[in-house]
């Protein structure tokens, strides 16, 4: 195609710098190319970078042509593009951008070391000295020792090496230890409201298990402020002369980091020491933050990661069977089977397929559904595959080989392994690319799976479900979902509908969650005002239950009476939206519900009786038939 010659000489000007002639070729490559094709979307895609480098001030979003790129399985190309991208954050020296898009650096790596690109290897080994200049330069505003830049590159060796092993937090733990004279070292998980140990190490390179060694105090302090806490000598700081975990232990010097993803602090690095005041300088602290900074995006896209947050489920099985059915209160008809078909299918070892929007709690029936059935002594295993990176989705699920490919040092068992015996949870699947669900497709027909890198079959004894809140059908009819796994993913489908959907359960599901957190923070709060109880029936909840909870559980700490009020509930007028026009299911749920009776039923929705007669009437509703 002559598209696809342009683009190669669009790329050789583009890599001199002469972005001029670049633009101009991809305009002309736009007007004979057809929109939707990997050669528009590359040249858009360049036209915009050309465009952000030649003029000063403007900004550029390539952000849907890399979406769309990947969408089509042209990985390479991804790369490309985003190594593109790399480079024209570098030259217009947009440090901030580009420090905040270094997870991708390891994605981009992992597909040219797949493909044997090697001389984009070598671009993007410029890209990376950058990067670790400019992390070095956050680091300290004075120039940094060589010592530090020794330990950045360990921990990169770490991130490469170790990366989904389970001594990877042990491993980077040492070093951090060793580079700030630490005594002892944390690394902590959190989990709601809980704090998890993950993994503690002491200077002699001994495991630390027990969480009361250190100060939780100082963890929590760096949760909720979300910033680092670096203290000289913490039995004389005033901040923490209450903290019994502080005295107790007699902990001295002490610095403690959050983990942040985006807006979500995911856990904590704690360092400490009981026997040196004054240990940690400026230049710790400043360490500290720059390596945080770009391995807690790491570390969530790890799969170890996910083995910790699946080993707190495990241990708390009760809790989470106990949270699932949280989700399902209510007296609403649609309620009511989805509990009848829990128990008639939990037996089974048919697929499931749970479909529903996000917060109405299908992780949560998809672990009640394993710990009814006979797998309950079993794994529950756990994959999002909008969370792991296309390029390592294959090795997660089936395994692979010592030497498959670069930086695969040692033999590694999949998910499907893993859960052997037990269930295995695909949360978001409409994310998993077209070249997985083939490979999917086989594993769960023929229940064998093939390591990567291997040709030995292994078989494997796994109950399937899986969740989405995309509609497949519409997928499969774009081409963007295979319909034979859809047909096998979907032998027994149960659909969770939205809260706005059941409104009947909203006042159930709203004392529950009222009893359930007034006990929990020792409140006297006995009810809901009715004007709070209207608008919480008005209001769409476009988080499902887990927004209903959390509104709850804020108004439980906010309110100074024995009732919660409008103001408590925090549900602004953008959010807001007056749905006073009940549609024919909502009327259909309510009287079935209130068993015919139309007073109950309207309070139940909010408006007057006539005003629900009116209603009645519009839909053509017999009231004699909803009163079961």
């Amino acid at each position: 195609m002559v598209e696809t010659k342009y683009l190669g000489t669009i790329e050789s000007y583009f890599d001199v710098n002469n972005y001029q002639e670049a633009y101009h070729y991809s305009i002309d490559v736009l007007k004979s190319s057809k929109q939707n094709t990997k050669e528009f979307i590359l040249a858009d895609a360049i036209c915009k970078l050309c465009n952000y480098i030649t003029r000063k001030g403007e900004s550029t979003d390539i952000n849907q042509n890399l979406t769309d790129l990947k969408a089509m399985n042209c990985l390479l190309d991804w790369a490309g593009l985003k190594q593109m991208e790399f480079e024209v954050y570098i030259k217009k020296n947009e440090k901030e951008a580009i420090l905040r898009m270094v997870n991708e650096l390891f994605e981009v790596e992992e597909i040219f070391k797949k493909f044997d690109v090697r001389k984009e290897l070598e671009r993007l080994d410029r890209i990376k000295a950058w990067i670790l200049k400019e992390i070095t330069q956050k680091v300290c505003a004075r120039r940094i020792s060589l010592e530090y830049l020794e330990v950045f590159s360990q921990i990169g060796e770490v991130i490469h090496r170790y990366l989904n092993d389970d001594s990877f937090i042990e491993r980077l733990l040492d070093i951090l230890i060793r580079i700030t004279d630490s005594e002892r070292g944390a690394f902590f998980l959190f989990e709601d409201s809980k704090l998890q140990l993950v993994a503690g190490r002491n200077v002699e390179q001994q495991t630390i298990n027990d969480a009361r060694k250190v100060s939780k105090s100082i963890i929590r302090k760096t949760r909720k402020n979300a910033e680092i806490i670096c203290c000289q000598d913490a039995m004389f700081d005033p901040r923490f002369k209450k903290s019994k975990s502080v005295i107790l232990n007699k902990i001295r010097s002490v610095i403690c980091t959050p983990l942040k993803v985006r807006e979500n602090i995911i856990g904590a690095i704690y360092l400490d020491s009981r026997f040196t005041c004054g240990l940690f300088s400026d230049e710790d602290k400043h360490f500290l933050l720059a390596v945080t900074y770009f391995i807690a995006s790491i570390i969530e896209r790890s799969r170890i990661f996910l083995k910790m947050k699946e080993k707190n489920v495990s241990l708390q099985s009760g809790k989470f069977t106990g949270a699932a059915r949280e989700y399902l209160i209510g007296e609403s008809p649609a309620i009511k089977e989805i509990r009848e078909m829990i128990e008639r299918i939990a037996e089974t070892d048919s697929t499931v397929l749970l479909t529903g929007e996000t917060g109405t709690g299908k992780g949560l029936v998809a672990r009640l559904i394993h710990y009814k059935s006979t797998r309950k002594h079993g794994k529950f295993i756990v994959l999002s595959c909008g969370a792991v990176p296309e390029t390592l989705l294959e090795s997660e699920l089936f395994g692979h080989k010592k030497g498959a490919f670069t930086g695969a040092v040692n033999d590694k068992k999949g998910l499907f392994e893993e859960a052997d015996k037990g269930t295995l949870f695909l949360d978001d699947i409409s994310n998993a690319p077209l070249s997985i669900q083939a490979k999917l497709l086989q594993a769960i027909e023929e229940k064998t799976i093939r390591r990567l890198g291997e040709i030995v079959e292994r078989r494997v004894d796994i109950r399937l479900i899986s969740a989405t809140n995309q509609n497949l059908k519409a997928m499969i009819n774009q081409g963007l979902f295979r319909p034979d796994l859809f047909y096998r993913i979907s032998v027994l489908t149960i659909h969770i509908p939205p809260l706005r959907e059941r409104t009947v359960d909203i006042p159930i599901l709203s004392n529950h969650f009222l009893k359930k957190y007034a006990s929990k923070f020792h409140r006297n709060i006995v009810g809901f005002d009715r004007e709070a109880l209207k608008k919480m029936l008005l209001y769409p909840w476009p988080g499902n239950v887990r927004e209903l909870q959390n509104t709850i559980e804020g108004a439980i700490n906010l309110t100074m009476e024995h009732y919660i009020t409008t103001d408590d509930l925090k549900l602004t007028a953008e959010t807001h939206t007056k749905k006073r026009f009940p549609d024919k299911q909502a009327i259909i749920n309510v009287l079935k519900s209130a068993k015919g009776n139309v007073s109950l039923a309207s309070r139940l929705l909010g408006i007057g009786r006539s005003t629900f007669y009116r209603y009645i009437r519009k839909h053509n509703i017999n009231i004699s038939e909803n009163n079961q």
